[in-house]
């Protein structure tokens, strides 16, 4: 495929007169145009003359030009030579020409259409056995499949398919309950607790679950304390004891009466002591899990999942799950991509193809926030000043024109404590933000903001409200990488992003307040962290439900009335998919169990068994 790529660059050189018609050109030029050395050039054009694709006539004297003749029309190669990697699935080498400047405009209506014909549900021969495969588009790239690193939806999700944790929580009911675990008990003050594993249980390479799985798994999570994202699950642990081959207990070194509802953390996500010889620094790439599907490939534009065959709890239906990711949208016309859209989530609305597609949607429970670097001199650091930047931002506005009003205003974290009309009218208020920006002597002093580039279109519209203000708001896009480093997040005067819960809304928030990668806990100051501290540890005390809930409440306060965190929007996620699909509901994260999804087949005139008298 590089070899394409140096021919696509040199056709956009020298321009159609260069098909079948000598162009007088250097082998000093074309090292300069592809970068290359001279050594690298000659056995380039040696490649490409022997595939047919150019004729080189090399120039003799000085002063005589070599000549290069195109011997095929770019386009035509291009196409011929994609589809066996589209065939493949092969989409590295495949987007690295997508992404040539120089690409002619058939050879990107070839590529769309192929997407576009490829994605939905697909019967596949295999090995002379029918498959049910499910391929669509994602539009935001995976970062890691490894449980303890997760931060982003994307990628909560995908570990959650492939993944067990010992027990789960049902947030409908608002209780723990068995997993991988079947039974778990805890002593009278919560400092000892008692896990029993199911029996039977097989990772995807065939060895069984056992006590030392769950004491490697949490171990590893504890030594990481500080460089995972979600160490802090473990950090209260003390010791790990391995009472039977199925049966495991942790010693807490204080109580913790939410101790079991940790364990339903994704990070907690049971991984094989064995396969990793127990290295406790491992790195998962390619993980092996428990889970209703094993990984058949993975890499930055492709995932593959196959069911599991002897998942405990029954196997999957559909047989394969194909995801793409697909960088470029620009790629692909608007009524194309509407085509692609199978179990994917979008935050903007979609008109449905045809009568045969129905569409689920529904409100987040999390929501977009700006978080400000308490840990940095600036404006920000005088709370008059961040509490004009949340009277001049105009909510409803922002839910209109950049989520095309597939958003409510947000008052907190959690959706279902946001109003389903509108937040307080005052929350808006112009006249207030010029009066508290007087007030202060406010003189224009500029404010930098990141954002990945999911969040640029929110990111700009609250610098344009800014602008009416007299306040210089510049934006940094980071990606999803640089985003999750400490170091860059204390780099921003103020952060705008997503904060996403999943089914344990208290466990989720907590993890804003203590993870050392959350925006949250990176700009706080550490006497705030310390009293949040302090509150958590009296949240982990309580034992009832409701204790818990009143606690979280006035963590929120702690962050919301001081103004060190802005609470913008809710955002409603809408999946669309064909009525064959069955199965469909969406989860906290707004994407679908694979587990649950099955396809209806059109049914013909059966075959009859048995004539019955």
């Amino acid at each position: 495929m590089q070899l394409l790529i140096y021919y696509q660059q040199i056709v956009s050189k020298i321009g159609p007169q260069g098909e079948n018609a000598d162009i007088p050109i250097t082998l000093e030029e074309l090292s300069e145009l592809l970068f290359s050395s001279l050594r690298n050039i000659r056995l380039i054009i040696k490649k490409m003359e022997g595939e047919g694709w150019i004729k080189w006539t090399p120039g003799r004297g000085r002063g005589n030009h070599s000549k290069i003749r195109l011997l095929l029309p770019a386009k035509e190669l291009i196409v011929r030579e994609m589809e066996p990697h589209l065939a493949r699935g092969n989409l590295k080498e495949v987007m690295e020409l997508m992404r040539l400047p120089e690409i002619d405009e058939s050879v990107k209506a070839y590529f769309s259409e192929w997407v576009a014909d490829n994605f939905g549900f697909k019967e596949v021969l295999e090995n002379e056995k029918k498959l049910d495969v499910l391929r669509f588009p994602i539009f935001r790239h995976f970062t890691t499949l490894d449980p303890i690193d997760v931060l982003y939806t994307i990628d909560h999700h995908m570990v959650h398919q492939i993944f067990d944790t010992l027990v789960c929580y049902d947030a409908e009911n608002s209780r723990v309950i068995p997993h991988l675990a079947l039974h778990w008990e805890a002593n009278p003050d919560s400092t000892q607790w008692t896990f029993y594993l199911r029996k039977g249980v097989r990772f995807h390479h065939g060895s069984e679950l056992q006590a030392r799985d769950v004491a490697f798994t949490l171990t590893r999570l504890k030594h990481r304390t500080d460089s995972t994202p979600n160490g802090w699950i473990a950090a209260q642990i003390q010791e790990i004891r391995i009472l039977g081959t199925h049966v495991v207990q942790f010693q807490l070194k204080t109580t913790n009466h939410m101790f079991h509802r940790y364990m339903a953390a994704l990070a907690t996500s049971i991984i094989c002591e064995d396969l990793y010889n127990g290295d406790l620094d491992v790195s998962i790439r390619v993980p092996i899990g428990t889970g209703p599907y094993r990984v058949n490939h993975f890499d930055a534009y492709n995932c593959k999942l196959e069911a599991f065959a002897d998942y405990f709890l029954g196997r999957a239906q559909l047989d394969q799950i194909d995801i793409w990711h697909l960088p470029e949208k620009s790629l692909y016309p608007a009524e194309q991509r509407k085509e692609m859209h199978v179990l994917v989530s979008h935050h903007n609305p979609i008109a449905l193809p045809t009568s045969q597609w129905k569409a689920e949607t529904r409100l987040e429970t999390g929501c977009n926030i700006i978080s400000f670097n308490m840990n940095k001199q600036g404006p920000h650091l005088n709370s008059k000043f961040r509490k004009a930047i949340h009277h001049l931002i105009n909510r409803k506005g922002m839910a209109e024109h950049v989520y095309n009003s597939l958003a409510i205003p947000a008052s907190g974290f959690v959706a279902a404590e946001t109003s389903s009309l509108c937040i307080e009218e005052e929350d808006y208020d112009p006249e207030a933000a010029r009066t508290l920006l007087k007030s202060i002597a406010y003189a224009s002093e500029p404010l930098v903001m990141c954002v990945t580039s999911w969040h640029e279109p929110a990111g700009r519209w609250v610098q344009q409200q800014c602008a009416h203000f007299g306040i210089p708001l510049e934006i940094k896009v980071l990606s999803t990488a640089e985003m999750s480093k400490p170091d860059r997040l204390l780099e921003a005067d103020c952060v705008l992003l997503g904060i996403t819960s999943f089914d344990d809304i208290d466990i989720a928030l907590l993890d804003t307040y203590l993870s050392p990668f959350s925006v949250n806990y990176v700009h706080l100051t550490e006497a705030t962290r310390a009293q949040i501290q302090r509150q958590i540890t009296d949240m982990q005390q309580e034992p009832l439900h409701n204790g818990h809930i009143k606690r979280i409440n006035e963590l929120e306060s702690i962050i919301k009335h001081s103004y060190q965190t802005l609470f913008l929007l809710h955002r409603t996620q809408q999946t669309i998919f064909k009525s064959s699909i069955r199965g469909i509901a969406l989860n906290s994260l707004g994407w679908i169990d694979f587990k649950q999804l099955w396809f209806q087949p059109t049914f013909k005139t059966g075959e009859v068994y048995r004539v019955m008298n």
